[in-house]
């Protein structure tokens, strides 16, 4: 929990200020991918579930939408978890990549659904958020991935002391 609150502190503090043509990139996202590629998927679900829910409390107009497309992808991310070569921190990167591309889409998708938002057009979200939102978040997944794998490490090394 602390992890993701000082996540949620750069994300409210120092992503803005890096924004890229509008662009910031999702934090939260990282550490909750992050943290289900080393964990596993009910890790994952929870990291994204508190994740979401930070977000949703600092930023949501619709209380309860970031908290559910984060941990949907979070788990999505954590059935990787076994299957791959992690320690190739191009794994990381595409999931990441993939993760924050499938949850921008999820929150479009309910946002035009909900009506009362401004809908943009689905191409113009795709390239002028979508991708580029996921592709910037994508690239802080080495160090949100390489913290995680510390927290297990030190957890494991606690565990056998």
């Amino acid at each position: 929990m602390g992890l993701a609150l000082i996540t949620l502190v750069l994300q409210t503090t120092a992503a803005p200020a890096m924004a890229v043509r509008g662009v910031v990139p999702d934090l939260l996202l990282v550490l909750a991918v992050g943290w289900a590629l080393v964990f596993g998927r009910r890790e994952g679900l929870w990291a994204g579930v508190v994740a979401g829910a930070l977000q949703d409390l600092a930023f949501g107009q619709f209380i309860g939408l970031h908290l559910a497309t984060k941990g949907l992808v979070a788990w999505g991310a954590g059935l990787v978890e076994t299957r791959v070569f992690k320690e190739n921190l191009l794994v990381p990167i595409g999931v990441v990549f993939m993760a924050a591309a499938a949850g921008e889409s999820l929150v479009y998708l309910a946002l035009r659904g909900l009506g009362p938002v401004p809908v943009l057009r689905p191409v113009w979200a795709l390239t002028e958020n979508v991708l580029p939102t996921a592709l910037y978040t994508a690239a802080f997944s080495p160090l949100a991935y390489r913290i995680a794998a510390s927290v297990r490490r030190h957890q494991e090394q606690a565990a056998a002391d």
